[in-house]
Parts: structure tokens; C-alpha cells; sequence
């Protein structure tokens, strides 16, 4: 965990000089305590983060949300396991 979050820090250092960039998180929800504590280092360093469990509100259709999300955010951080395949 600790080498994901000096990754974010590297990949962030860009971005440090925009208004609180924003990134959208893609992952599976079986990765949901790693994606939780990836938005914690995030929100830590004043980015603001697109995931769809507190983002998408009832009732709102989400491919259309998520198209929005997209190309509002910075970019796109994809949560890569064994379980999005």
C-alpha cells in the first residue's frame, strides 16, 4: 500500500498546481477496502475523487453519469486486480 501511495504522489506532482484536480476511480468492488484506502491518500493530498458508490445519486441513470465523470476528471485511476478480469 505504502508503494501505491508514493506512486499517487509522483503522478500527482503535475497536477499540484491546478485548482484540486480531480480523479475518477475505476475498480471492482471486491477491491473496495484498497479503492477506500487509495481515496483516503487522495483526499489527503486535496484531490477530489469521482467514485461511483458516493457519487452516482439515486435515481440518476449511470452510463450517463460515468460518460460525465469522465470527461470531467483530470484523470483516470484504474484499480487493476486479479478481480476485474
Amino acid at each position: 500500500m505504502i508503494r501505491a501511495v508514493l506512486l499517487l504522489s509522483d503522478f500527482l506532482a503535475p497536477l499540484e498546481y491546478a485548482p484540486m484536480p480531480k480523479i475518477f476511480i475505476s475498480y471492482s468492488r471486491a477491491d473496495l477496502n484498497i479503492v477506500l484506502e487509495l481515496e483516503r491518500a487522495l483526499l489527503a493530498q486535496n484531490v477530489d475523487v469521482w467514485r461511483d458508490q458516493h457519487s452516482i445519486r439515486s435515481g440518476e441513470q449511470w452510463p450517463k453519469a460515468i460518460g460525465e465523470a469522465l470527461a470531467a476528471c483530470d484523470a483516470v485511476l484504474l484499480a487493476w486486480s486479479t478481480n476485474s478480469a
